[in-house]
This record gives structure tokens, sequence and C-alpha cells, in this order.
């Protein structure tokens, strides 16, 4: 079984879905859609393209309800209408089900504040929220029920044709495309907390986990959503772009080998250029992001933005990056220097031939002198003159065409620095110059259940061979 998670924190699994099968169903021949539904009678709250249910536990207000309606036809106008999203499988008959589950009556279960997509026993996908999600028009204070609807909601468009759904790497995609849709369907910056992804960014682009596991991989997979708005905005490939990969892939298809073999030149020079501008923070959005990373790091989210620190007088020769944060397949580390007079340094770099499950290497290394007019790039080797105050970063970038799950691929560096020497003692930790995103010291097959818990944040990945573009 594939079990993706949706958008926010951590949720309970175990279900067992069954294989999805497209329910087969009559032409409408009007313009109202009829109600149906596999758990039972409902009285529901109706609008043209929804049906919210709910059961004899909870009396929810008309108010509340007409909100609820009318945020989800805005977000069927926008992800259906306007971005050309297939709509969902039986909507040119029925009205797609919306419960609020778990009060009573037959209704869905829920036991986490959030949200989950799944098909009932008819075939039909449905919406499942947690009943206080309608107080969120009144406290708005942990989130927007809007938002959690437009995620959800991209879910049941992304299950019409099951595309990236039949093997270990699409959860990534099912949960990152369904917060990169968010801000796309109600014209918003991107979300600050997507900053997440940038704590850990030796961790390999396509893992995603529960929550409960490695603090380094929970719930990743919704902060991915920072790549996919750098390819279709950044990058400009455009929306278009990643709806079409959902329209046009098949289950088999893995996401990343997918939009290698998609896209005019590759993933690869796309990644490599992401992961050096997101790791100096050298795009239009990294304090939008910085913002969202430190909260989390502040709340004890571990901080691996920066691999290492070298210390003022450089290293003793080649040394290597801690076993643990050394980059998986998609993935960067982050070396830093500080100058703390004027003088000169060199970065030599020398690459593993091959990661720790003997997969070759692709390491790409980024020499970047950060001055205050910006970054200068030089290759390793190079004697790189420094004034006081000045950053030197090391941007490893592993990009290799096949990899293990945790497979890690090692290299050596070195910082040979000639400066003048602080008036006392070496500097304590340093903190980067305006301009570096990284201002913070730190150290099967089967069906999907999709869910999203609120406030979003982080299954231990098996060991296992798979290919990469």
């Amino acid at each position: 079984m594939i079990l993706v998670l949706s958008a926010f924190a951590g949720l309970p699994c175990g279900f067992t879905p069954p294989p999805f099968t497209r329910p087969v169903v009559p032409k409408s021949h009007g313009t109202e859609l009829e109600v149906r539904d596999a758990f039972g009678f409902f009285e529901p709250w109706e609008s043209d393209h929804f049906a919210i249910k709910w059961g004899p536990d909870l009396s929810p207000s008309d108010e509340d309800l007409a909100h609820l309606a009318s945020d989800l036809e805005t977000i069927w106008a926008r992800q259906v209408d306007d971005m050309g999203w297939l709509p969902p499988a039986g909507s040119e008959a029925y009205k797609l089900n919306v419960y609020l589950a778990s009060t009573g009556g037959g209704t869905p279960e829920i036991d986490f504040d959030g949200g989950y997509v799944w098909v009932d026993d008819e075939g039909f996908p449905y919406i499942a929220l947690y009943p206080a999600s309608l107080d969120l028009y009144d406290n708005p204070a942990y989130g927007s029920l809007a938002e959690l609807a437009a995620h959800e909601f991209n879910h049941t468009l992304q299950i019409r044709n099951s595309a990236f759904s039949n093997n270990r790497y699409g959860p990534f995609l099912w949960e990152a495309t369904a917060s990169w849709v968010v801000p796309q369907t109600f014209s918003t910056e991107p979300h600050p907390g997507w900053g997440g992804f940038l704590l850990h960014p030796h961790v390999a682009l396509d893992m995603w986990a529960l929550w409960g596991d490695d603090p380094s991989r929970e719930a990743r997979q919704y902060d991915t959503a920072l790549f996919l708005h750098h390819l279709t905005e950044q990058q400009g490939l455009g929306a278009d772009w990643l709806r079409d990969a959902w329209l046009e892939a098949a289950p088999e298809d893995e996401p990343l080998a997918y939009f290698d073999a998609s896209l005019d030149g590759g993933l690869r020079d796309l990644y490599l250029d992401f992961a050096v501008r997101y790791a100096l923070g050298d795009h239009d959005l990294a304090g939008l992001y910085e913002e969202g990373a430190d909260e989390l790091a502040r709340w004890g989210v571990p901080d691996d933005r920066i691999t290492e620190k070298v210390p003022w007088d450089g290293t003793a020769g080649m040394v290597k990056p801690p076993r643990g944060l050394r980059p998986e397949a998609f993935a960067w580390n982050h070396v830093t220097w500080l100058a703390v007079g004027p003088g000169t340094v060199r970065v030599d770099f020398a690459a593993d031939e091959a990661g720790g499950f003997g997969t070759p290497a692709a390491l790409t290394p980024f020499v970047a002198h950060q001055t205050t007019d910006g970054f200068v790039f030089h290759a390793p080797g190079e004697t790189i003159a420094v004034l006081a105050g000045e950053t030197v970063h090391l941007v490893v970038v592993s990009v290799p065409e096949n990899a293990a799950i945790d497979e890690r691929f090692g290299y050596q560096y070195a910082f040979a620095a000639d400066v003048e020497p602080p008036p006392l003692a070496s500097p304590g930790p340093h903190t980067y110059t305006e301009g570096c995103g990284c201002a913070s010291p730190g150290g099967s097959v089967g069906w999907v259940w999709l869910a999203v818990v609120l406030p979003w944040r982080r299954m231990r990945e098996g060991r296992d061979t798979h290919g990469r573009p």
C-alpha cells in the first residue's frame, strides 16, 4: 500500500483502502447534479458541486456551512475552471461529498485535527474534515479552513488519473503539489512554513515520512512545495506544466524520473540552480522562507542549513563532513567560512567515487565569495582575496543517476586560509552578512490515503534502490 499524507502534521496509519476503480456513472442530462452517498442518508448542505454532510453529534451553523460551501465553490472554480485540472471522478453526475467527520450517523472517522481524501465503497472520492474545522471561521489563528479545503480538493483531482501512485516515491509529489496549489488557488504568496524544507537540505528531494520519525524527515513532503514553486514560477515552467504532469503520467512513473524525461535539458541543471540559490538565499523569496525556517528551528526542529562552519584559520588539510549530514540524492551540503581580517583563502574539494551503498556519485561543488555587492563564484582551488566580514561558501550538490534510500555521498574539502588573526581570540560562532539566506547558525501497490493535519509538520523509509533521472 502507498500511504500519503496531506499537508500538516502527524496522523494515524494502518488502513488498507480498497484498490481504486474509476466509477461508472450515467451522463447528467441537466445542470443539476445528484446527491449520492455510500455511508447512509444525510440531509446535506448543497452547493453547485458539493454536498456537505454531518452526523447527529454536530449542529453546525448555517453561516459556517454557507462559508464552507462558498469556499469550496471558489476552489473548484480556480483549480478546475481556471487552472484546467480534470474534475473529480463521478462529478459529471454527482456532487462531491464533503464530510464533517466523526460526528455520528455513519460519517467517516477522523482522529486528528485536519482532513483527508479517500474513496468510498462505491469508488467515489470524498473529503473528510475534522468537525472543529468550522471554528476556524471564528478563530483563524491555527490556519485557514479554505486552505485546508483547497489542499484536500486537489487530492481528489490527483486521483482522477492515479498518476505517481504505484511507487515508493510518488507520495512526496502528491503532498507537495497539494501544498503548492493553495497559494495558486487564492493568489497569495507561498507559505513561509515551506522554509522548513531548507532545515534539512541533506535529505533527498523525493523522501517523505510520517510524524514521529526522524525529525529531519517528518512530513517534509509538504514543504517540498517550494521546489515546485521554484520550477513553475521562478524558472517559468508555469502551472500548466505541473498540471499536465498529473494528467499525463502513469501510476508507475517516479516523479523525478518523469520530470527529467519531460523537461528540455532534463532536471539536473534546474536542480543545481535551485540548490545553490536556496542554500545561499539568492532568490526573491529568501526572506519569506528564512522566516518560516527560523520559526520552526525555535520550536526545536533540527537546523542543518549549515553543514559545518570552518574556523577562522581554516582547516588542517582535507576534512570530511559529518557522516549523518552528507548529502543523499538530489540534496546538498553547505559549508561556510567567515573572514575575520583581510587575506586570502583557497577552497579545495575531492568527491568520493561512490555513495555508501556503492552508487556512482555525482557531486558538484560551488564556491561562492559573498561580498557587500553579492556573490562571486570561483572554481575549487582558486585563491580568493577577502576582506574582514566577508563569507566564503562551499555548496556541494548531489545529483546521481541512481541511489538507494538513505544512501549518502561523501567528499573531502579544505579551506586554506591566510588572513590577519583577530585582535584577541578567535571569534565565536559567526552570523552571516545581509543577503545570505542562512542567517541562523545551525549546526507496492495499492491505493492511497490522503490526509492533512493542522498545524503542519513532519515512516521510516525501508532500504531499497530506485532509478533517478
